[in-house]
């Protein structure tokens, strides 16, 4: 199996980075731009993993083991309609979740920016406190759960249900599902991080110097919100996806390290990079804080289509979706009801 290097080198840079950090006076800016540019080269191949969950969502099977023989080995009914029934539910980001987020986002930041404004900074900071840690239980269940379920105690794999009645956009759906092993780590986490009184993990702190400023006694710390990340982490990895699809690219099995022409995620990256170099220098020059998407947006969005329209693929690059079968369901739907009309 070949290894894609470039993603090797990311996670050294990643680790290398943190561990760097802690004991050399990196600069900061050389060390956001590493770090971010790291991640998300990481992240946005891990997201091909994807590929792997739509094609079995759809139906599709991989492809069957073969016998010493060269042919394909048989397998028993029952296990392919167990198949069929641990098909997994695939969810996918639609247009409509897109065009959601700058209402919800604004709503969220004009909340939080009240609450800072009317109440104590110290309880606000506690209850994000103990909802990322609600958050980050879940991600960590998710992540850890097949793998204790498969080494550790039956036990720990008890579910716990519990009913609510909350509005589902609150609580989400009823019941809560738990194991025991949530509720464990629930507790320890969770007395960790009030007893530390953290603020959320909503942003990466760059120190700017390892020398603390005389006047305060504390490091002086540059930020980048993990928004300015994320979102465009989005589009790099939806972009990284189009790759693969222009290429072919097998759906089984899912390899991050698979070689294939990625002239639009490169490009977008490359984008994202001069769009990041933007903001810092206008930051430095003009020694005010920037919201570092308004230079962000235009730079990814911007670098893809120019990268579309050299390649005369802009009309693929606009038509390709991955909520294909929400969209077969609305038109079959559309159809049904034209049909009734008629009758």
């Amino acid at each position: 199996m070949s290894y894609n290097p470039l993603l090797l080198l990311s996670y050294a840079g990643i680790a290398g980075l943190w561990v760097g950090a802690q004991v050399i006076d990196i600069p900061y800016v050389v060390n956001l731009m590493l770090l971010v540019t790291s991640i998300l080269y990481a992240a946005c191949h891990w997201s091909l993993t994807l590929r792997e969950e739509q094609a079995l969502a759809r139906g599709e099977s991989p492809p069957k083991e073969k016998d010493e023989n060269g042919n394909d080995k048989e397998s028993d009914d029952d296990d392919d309609e167990e198949e069929e029934e641990e098909r997994p539910q695939y969810e996918t980001l639609t247009s409509k979740d897109a065009m959601q987020f700058p209402l919800l986002g604004s709503a969220s930041l004009f909340g939080l920016y009240c609450a800072f404004k009317f109440f104590d900074k110290e309880t606000v900071n506690l209850i994000i406190s103990v909802y990322f840690s609600l958050v980050g239980v879940a991600a960590l269940t998710a992540t850890l759960g097949p793998t204790l379920e498969s080494v550790g105690p039956k036990f720990l794999a008890k579910e716990i249900r519990m009913k609510h009645f909350l509005p589902e956009s609150i609580g989400g759906k009823s019941p809560w599902v738990f194991n025991v092993s949530d509720i464990f780590a629930l507790m320890a986490d969770v007395m960790v991080t009030v007893a530390k009184s953290l603020d959320g993990p909503i942003k990466i702190l760059f120190p700017r110097s390892l020398i603390p400023d005389a006047a305060t006694g504390k490091l002086e710390m540059s930020l980048l919100g993990l928004g300015d990340i994320v979102i465009p982490g989005f589009f790099l990895a939806l972009l990284l996806r189009f790759d693969a699809h222009n290429a072919k690219v097998d759906y089984f099995p899912t390899n991050v390290h698979a070689s294939f022409p990625k002239p639009y995620f490169h490009s977008a990256l490359v984008g994202y990079v001069l769009g990041l170099a933007t903001t810092l220098y206008v930051m430095i020059v003009f020694q005010a804080a920037q919201p570092a998407l308004l230079y962000l947006v235009p730079a990814c969005l911007g670098s893809s289509l120019l990268c579309a329209v050299v390649r005369g693929e802009l009309k693929a690059l606009f038509d390709y979706s991955e909520e294909e079968e929400e969209e077969e369901e609305e038109e079959e739907e559309t159809k049904d009801k034209a049909d009734k009309k008629k009758d």
